[in-house]
């Protein structure tokens, strides 16, 4: 009688077993559980080659930066899934990493994962993210997909929302020495640092997951010489940059990487302080359309009411004017 017994208590167990491997549990993190936010997107065409191909091709660097939310009651460790150009030519990631403190300097690289059938990369967070707690991120990836016919240079960047979003912040450099530079669909927001080097900002609202975004970037330029390499070419003694003349003399002699790394920063300042005002004024609107969609709702909800005689129509008019 002791037979039929183990069998009993086997099958089950090799039920369980059979279906674990038929059907592992996800280590992708779903996106009922997740958010993506503050995504600011600086798309440099022809600002350095590429690290691994053919440097006579220009090249496209992209550097995404977000942060991913636990939306969810338990802490989160699975994989990020997003959607990027993998299928691009010669797309390579040069960095993914944990910022830790907001800044460049305090990163902490993290495992990524390609999958080049579905333009779909994978992030591992390097530690369980909490309820309600944000995990920055970096990712800076190469591709080669400029289109050039003697000096005129075009391509198409396009940015896939992996969930609904508020808004996204994309910014296009101008390479150094380009000229006829211009972006569809255009924008009014323009700045310039002193090195010459021309910047084109987008904020993109309301986006829904799945929705692409599409950029068409054109130019003229006579040479393949990137945005890093024409910076080297300027000495400390050109008359032409205020800022490496004062970076020069106050610091005596400052390297070219350094000197990069500072005009960097100071974009990135310049365009947070135009990006505190448009968030500010955007949040402002958001606001009054969600306060005037509240009210037609709650309009339309005593409506129903008082057609389904929940409500008396004394109290459906002191309940409509208090709404108007």
């Amino acid at each position: 009688m002791k037979t039929p017994y183990v069998k009993e208590k086997c099958f089950p167990i090799f039920i369980l077993v059979l279906m674990s491997i038929l059907f592992p549990p996800s280590i992708l993190a779903s996106y009922d559980n997740i958010s993506i936010e503050d995504i600011t997107i600086i798309v440099m065409p022809e600002y350095t080659n590429h690290p691994h191909a053919n440097n006579d091709e220009p090249t496209v660097l992209v550097g995404y930066h977000g942060t991913i939310v636990n939306q969810s009651s338990e802490s989160i460790s699975q994989g990020i899934e997003l959607t990027l150009p993998v299928n691009k030519k010669n797309f390579f990631i040069g960095l993914a990493a944990h910022t830790l403190d907001g800044t460049k300097e305090s990163l902490q690289e993290i495992e990524v994962q390609m999958k080049k059938n579905s333009n779909k990369v994978t992030i591992m967070p390097d530690e369980p993210i909490d309820p309600g707690q944000g995990y920055k991120f970096v990712i800076e990836y190469y591709y080669h997909d400029i289109n050039h016919t003697g000096n005129k240079k075009n391509f198409t960047y396009e940015y896939v929302a992996d969930n609904n979003m508020d808004a996204i912040n994309i910014i296009f450099f101008e390479p150094l020495g380009a000229s006829d530079f211009a972006i569809q669909p255009t924008t009014d927001q323009h700045s310039q640092d002193t090195m010459g080097i021309n910047m084109y900002l987008y904020e993109v609202i309301q986006l829904t997951a799945g929705e692409k975004k599409v950029f068409d970037v054109s130019y003229e330029k006579k040479d393949n010489e990137t945005t890093t390499s024409k910076i080297d070419e300027i000495t400390p003694n050109n008359n032409n940059s205020v800022l490496i003349q004062t970076i020069s003399s106050n610091n005596g002699g400052l390297s070219t990487n350094t000197i990069i790394a500072i005009v960097v920063i100071s974009l990135i300042f310049l365009f947070t302080i135009m990006l505190l005002i448009f968030q500010k004024k955007k949040h402002k609107e958001r606001e009054s359309e969600i306060k005037a969609t509240n009210r037609q709702q709650d309009k339309k909800k005593l409506r129903n009411m008082l057609a389904n005689g929940e409500i008396d129509e004394q109290t459906y008019r002191k309940k409509m004017s208090e709404l108007s």
